[in-house]
């Protein structure tokens, strides 16, 4: 004779709710590839990268010509960076940018809050005029804009950006058409920003909501950004105009380079805990 064993109600939705608050590695790259110096950033991705949307190549760019950047990988701890580690993070030189120019994020690939994570190294500088940046664009614009200046947000609504100074001071731009621009010798204004903050270590964070905090950023129901720097929150940000299509991009000015590592995007699936 069988003998059915059923498994009490209660159990099966505290299994269905454990399921549907695991949180899924969309990509990441910890640019673990190199065992010595190559200018290869796309090396071993394969090794490096996981995640539903991975793999997906860097683009390098010289942002005053909009030539092949010299980006590299496997730079010792004496390289041009005051607070990154040895070997296994990705450097873009003075006047650079790299971007991952065929992940566009959308609702056709999030369908839910996302976290974006990474840690930024800025240059040795220490110069309130130079900076590290990065910035979520609806287009990958080599040069980030017409003048080619660097500077991290386009003119376009549905944008979000940041500067770390040299000093450590943080500048951020989001969700508005701005006029003007940031040469990298500062010669041209630069828009002011819309928010200011203080980077008090290197790990970024950037939670992606829609207006009500529970959905995707990009479904057409409002773009909300939580902006945290090692665990402390600089502020949260309803953009004027929702993010729909947007591309990542780090970038540095004329006199200061910079590296990134650990890079992170990932769903998470019950944002307000």
């Amino acid at each position: 004779m069988k003998i059915l064993k059923f498994i009490p109600a209660v159990y099966v939705a505290a299994l269905a709710v454990t399921v549907s608050l695991r949180a899924d590695i969309l990509f990441s790259d910890n640019f673990n590839a190199a065992s010595g110096f190559t200018t290869d950033i796309n090396l071993k991705l394969s090794i490096r990268q996981t995640g539903t949307l991975a793999p997906q190549k860097w683009t390098a760019y010289d942002v005053s010509d909009v030539s092949s950047g010299s980006a590299s990988l496997g730079n010792p701890k004496d390289s041009p960076l005051s607070k990154g580690p040895a070997e296994d993070y990705l450097f873009f030189n003075k006047k650079e940018q790299v971007s991952l120019t065929g992940l566009a994020l959308s609702s056709n690939n999030v369908k839910g809050p996302i976290l974006i994570s990474f840690d930024m190294f800025p240059g040795t500088s220490g110069n309130e005029d130079q900076w590290t940046s990065f910035s979520l664009t609806p287009t990958i614009n080599p040069g980030f804009d017409v003048n080619h200046s660097g500077f991290p947000i386009q003119n376009t609504p549905g944008a979000f950006g940041f500067l770390q100074k040299g000093n450590g001071e943080i500048s951020i731009w989001y969700g508005v058409a701005m006029s003007g621009g940031a040469s990298q010798d500062n010669s041209t204004p630069q828009p002011q920003p819309a928010a200011s903050g203080t980077a008090t270590g290197s790990q970024y964070s950037l939670l992606l909501t829609d207006t009500a905090g529970t959905g995707s950023a990009f479904a057409g129901n409002g773009t909300r950004i939580k902006f945290m720097n090692s665990g402390n929150t600089i502020g949260t940000y309803d953009l004027a105009v929702g993010m729909s299509t947007v591309y990542l991009s780090f970038g540095s000015t004329d006199l200061q380079a910079g590296g990134i590592d650990n890079v992170l995007i990932q769903t998470v699936p019950n944002p307000s805990k």
